[in-house]
């Protein structure tokens, strides 16, 4: 059934009898500072189709993956996913690890690692599905832009890790921030 408001009430009286108070709605919307815990306030996405490799034993930056976030409100969280593909090329063991790190620590910490292993069974390697999520916890004030980073590594293994490479296929990656109210 559906519900009718209309009249000058700060209170919305539904058909279940439960009332909502909407005295804290300003031009039709709810300040973000009144949105419960858990409510995203805003999403940033860049969708991306890069060909990166690397055959560094520490982290280097996959590049483009960069995105930033301005923060709408004080001590919110981000929530960082990134979906794209890892390989280790041709045969052999190799291991390759992905991470996020930010500009708040001028990208010196590990946010999120996660490993992708290629066992000797495949003599053109295998290209494995890569989904990073990190919920960041930056304890910054609102209006801080906060620029993230995909870095990439190879752990083991006497060839390069390639993130992202579609082999000539066209493709697009998400890589996704969002803003969670704390």
């Amino acid at each position: 059934m559906p519900t009718i408001i209309n009249g000058s009430s700060d209170a919305i009286t539904f058909p279940d009898s439960s009332i909502q108070n909407t005295s804290a709605i300003v031009s039709g919307k709810v300040p973000r500072t009144l949105l419960p815990t858990g409510s995203v306030l805003q999403v940033v996405q860049q969708l991306v189709n890069p060909n990166f490799s690397t055959s560094s034993s520490t982290f280097v930056h996959s590049t483009p993956h960069e995105l930033s976030i301005t923060t709408s409100v004080a001590n919110s969280k981000i929530l960082v996913s990134c979906n794209t593909p890892m390989q280790v090329s041709t045969a052999g063991e190799g291991i390759g690890q992905a991470t996020f790190r930010s500009s708040i620590d001028s990208y010196s910490a590990n946010r999120g690692v996660i490993s992708v292993v290629n066992s000797p069974e495949s003599n053109g390697g295998w290209i494995m599905p890569t989904t990073l999520i990190h919920l960041d916890s930056p304890a910054q004030s609102a209006n801080t832009t906060i620029t993230y980073r995909v870095y990439i590594r190879k752990v083991q293994g006497s060839n390069a890790i390639y993130y992202a490479d579609t082999w000539g296929q066209t493709a697009s990656y998400s890589f996704i921030l969002q803003e969670i109210s704390a």
